[in-house]
């Protein structure tokens, strides 16, 4: 007897197919346009993959390749355009110095992995690249924010190939430092976008993003760079074994004589407060989003300035027990965001100078 079909079922079924197929369009279209964009940046100069064993990472390189430093850029987590946000300071010491700045495994321009991203894997890729870029040691580290942490590791296992760290607003590493971390809603994003998702949802995902330093070659440069690494497995690794990253770092963490300097990033008074909202503003306005700020609330301005006063008082204590631990390391203020290399990179420059001045001594 003929059994007249769900109707319900046919149409779930339906409805999954066009779904499944409109996602393997999506999947396909990604891998042609990334292989076409990342022939692109090679032609440019700014693709330069190098073999870590079974993945390849990005060394961004420019500058004299005979110079009489390294420059070496660390990015912060989740940060992909690092290559591109730290010209703006580094571009100024190309002419006398070699600048690489490389991306760790799923970050920027580099392959993601499943290899876990514990700091003694992170460490060892970034030496392995620029070896293989054809980088010698001694270097001077540049990193931003959870580079710090890495930086730390190196400088302390391998003192000899550090002769130098500007540390942009770095993690602080201390025992008090660790953190529980919930990996639930990246992972749910970085299954997503490992299947290019990321091209129809960059936009709502990308959030406060200001190129204002960057010419219009870098800007696309950068957008390039978001949408290849736009929450990686790799990525995802590093954030399940933060905790475990800090301990092992705390356990080494030796103070050399090197000179360092940690860039301070926090506003402390209502001109820096004000200086700080009007560039979050501006970032919300480049990504297309309704400023969050009324810059005419003197009161509201007064009462930022208040929380970032009190935010100080512990965490002034805390940079200060992380440099007396990394030895020899200035701290420098610098009122603003914590991605203070896209802020402020005239004021970094002449704190940059100063410290390569340091190692030269």
């Amino acid at each position: 007897m003929y059994k007249k079909p769900n109707r319900f079922l046919v149409m779930l079924r339906l409805f999954l197919i066009i779904i499944l197929s409109i996602w393997l369009v999506i999947f396909i279209a990604h891998k042609i346009l990334t292989h076409f964009e990342l022939k692109y940046l090679e032609k440019e100069g700014i693709y330069n993959p190098v073999s870590v064993g079974e993945y390849d990472l990005n060394v961004y390189l420019c500058g004299n390749e005979n110079g009489k430093h390294t420059l070496v850029g660390m990015s912060g987590q989740g940060v992909n355009t690092y290559s591109m946000g730290l010209k703006a300071t580094v571009d100024r010491f190309a002419s006398e110095n070699r600048i690489a700045i490389v991306d760790r495994a799923g970050y920027g321009l580099s392959d993601s992995t499943t290899v876990p991203q514990t700091v003694e894997q992170v460490v060892e890729d970034y030496r392995t690249a620029l070896k293989k870029a054809g980088c010698k040691a001694p270097y001077i580290l540049i990193p931003h924010s959870i580079g710090g942490l890495y930086a730390t590791y190196w400088q302390s296992v391998y003192p000899d190939e550090i002769e130098g760290m500007f540390i942009l607003d770095g993690s602080l590493v201390s025992e008090e430092d660790y953190f529980y971390y919930d990996s639930a809603h990246e992972l749910f994003l970085t299954a997503l976008c490992n299947t290019g998702l990321q091209r129809v949802l960059h936009d709502a995902m990308k959030g406060e993003i200001s190129w204002r330093n960057l010419t219009l070659k870098q800007q696309k440069a950068a957008a390039i760079m978001e949408m290849h690494s736009t929450y990686t497995f790799s990525q995802h690794s590093e954030s399940v074994l933060m905790e475990e990253n800090y301990a092992k770092t705390v356990s080494v963490m030796t103070a050399t004589s090197s000179p360092k300097m940690y860039i301070y990033a926090m506003p402390s008074t209502p001109e820096e407060v004000r200086e700080y909202l009007e560039y979050k503003n501006e970032s919300y306005r480049s990504a297309g989003k309704e400023p969050p700020y009324d810059m005419s609330d003197t009161e509201m301005i007064q009462q930022k300035t208040d929380e970032f006063i009190d935010a100080d008082v512990d965490r002034t204590l805390y940079t200060s027990s992380y440099c007396n631990n990394l030895g020899n390391c200035k701290i420098r203020k610098v009122g603003g965001i914590h991605n203070i290399y896209k802020q402020k990179p005239d004021e970094l420059a002449a704190l940059l100078a100063e410290l390569i001045e340091a190692t030269e001594k």
